[in-house]
């Protein structure tokens, strides 16, 4: 079962309907083209632990995640046996797909990663 909840002592459930959870690595690249025509391609640090999900909720879940995305303020995913913990980067753009639910794609940028025990 794939789930968003509070990364918080309470452990509160947002949404049980996490529908995709892909995690990646993200960098920064500075992509030059040398006088010969070629390229040269410099990797600027460590690539960062990102998660992009796509979930469903209702209305609570929603505002939950509105208020923990402007303050910055932690949350975990949990699918496939793994657990991801970050803060929301985007500001969540609302689908209303009927009776109170809403969809959404969020990305995360992860500051832990771990095992489900």
């Amino acid at each position: 079962m794939a789930e968003l909840r509070t990364a918080t002592t309470d452990d509160t459930l947002i949404t049980e309907r996490l529908l995709t959870a892909i995690p990646a690595y993200e960098s920064i690249k500075i992509e030059n083209r040398l006088l010969d025509g070629s390229y040269h391609i410099q990797t600027i640090g460590i690539g960062g632990r990102i998660l992009n999900c796509s979930l469903i909720t209702e209305v609570e879940g929603k505002d939950l995640i509105d208020i923990y995305e402007s303050t910055g303020a932690p949350v975990k995913a949990i699918s496939g046996g793994k657990y991801y913990i970050g803060t929301i980067r985007n500001t969540p753009v609302w689908n209303y797909i009927g009776v109170g639910r809403y969809r959404t794609n969020l990305t995360l940028l992860v500051s832990e990663e771990g095992d489900v025990t």
